[in-house]
Formats: C-alpha cells, sequence, structure tokens
C-alpha cells in the first residue's frame, strides 16, 4: 500500500470508531432523558404532597406557609395556593389574617418592597402581582402622556393656527 492508501485507511477507521462512540452516546442520551423525564415526575408529585402539608420548595428552598420563611416565601405559597394575582394591600391583609406579621408603619408598602425586588414575582398591573412562572401578559403598559398644554379654545373650532373668520 502506498502511503496515501495506508492514511486513507487510517482515517476510515477512525471515522467508524468515532461513529460509533457517537451511537452509543445517543443511546445514553435517550435512557438519561427519559430518566430525568421519571424522576421530574417525581419531584412534582413530591412537591404536591409538601405542599398539601403546608411546606413549598421554592428553588431549592423549604418555606414552611404557617411558621417561617421570609414575607416573600409566604406571599409566594398563598399566590400559588389561589393559582391567582393579587392585589398588594389586600395580599398584606391575608398575610395578616393568617398571623404573618409584617413590619412598617405601612405594613402593605413593606410587602410591595419585598415582593418588587423578588424575581418570582411579576406586577402584572398597577399594585396587582402574580407569579413570573405564569408568564402573565403585562396588562397596563404606559400609555402614550397627554399634551401637558390645554387647548384654548380657538384651537377647538377647527381652524388653523393663523386662521380668522
Amino acid at each position: 500500500m502506498t502511503n496515501d492508501a495506508a492514511r486513507l485507511q487510517t482515517l476510515l477507521a477512525w471515522h467508524e470508531e468515532v461513529e460509533g462512540q457517537v451511537d452509543q452516546l445517543k443511546e445514553q442520551q435517550a435512557q438519561l432523558l427519559d430518566e430525568i423525564s421519571k424522576k421530574e415526575a417525581q419531584l412534582r408529585n413530591i412537591n404536591q404532597l409538601l405542599e398539601s402539608e403546608g411546606c413549598l420548595i421554592t428553588e431549592h428552598r423549604v418555606a414552611d406557609i404557617s411558621k417561617g420563611g421570609s414575607l416573600a416565601d409566604r406571599a409566594f405559597a398563598i399566590l400559588k395556593e389561589t393559582d391567582k394575582p393579587w392585589y398588594y394591600r389586600e395580599l398584606a391583609e391575608k398575610l395578616r389574617g393568617i398571623g404573618v406579621h409584617i413590619s412598617g408603619n405601612d405594613r402593605a408598602a413593606n410587602l410591595l418592597a419585598h415582593i418588587g425586588r423578588d424575581e418570582r414575582f411579576q406586577r402584572v398591573k398597577r399594585g396587582t402581582y402574580g407569579l413570573t412562572e405564569w408568564q402573565i401578559k403585562i396588562l397596563d403598559k404606559k400609555r402614550p402622556g397627554r399634551s401637558k398644554e390645554k387647548e384654548s379654545p380657538q384651537s377647538s373650532n377647527n381652524e388653523e393656527p393663523g386662521q380668522r373668520q
């Protein structure tokens, strides 16, 4: 065999070897994806059981709704449980109603400060918050501002500026 033919044989053999390795890895990937899917289903079931016991798993944290957990964790739990956005003052009252202490002169504003900077919450309209995971379309996009100049009585009768009747 010539040098070129030997080199070609070596490359073809290497190609077959790497192709076989790719096929093995794809098979392993399919098995891993199947196993991941099963484990995610188990986690969802465990989370539902924990929620029914008064605990909530949020991004690797456990929040006990009835005791402990941050103010934002407890607000998160209420939104998650009711599955609807809440006006922040009503949410503060609900939290106070279940015995959660909110400090400050304006307790609702304090709650707003906590949930407003927490990425789990999304403002859906003025004063109303939902969960980011719900991917709610924001309802109150800023409208174009009105002109600050008041309309003069002369301009209201459809005449062009500088024209007189």
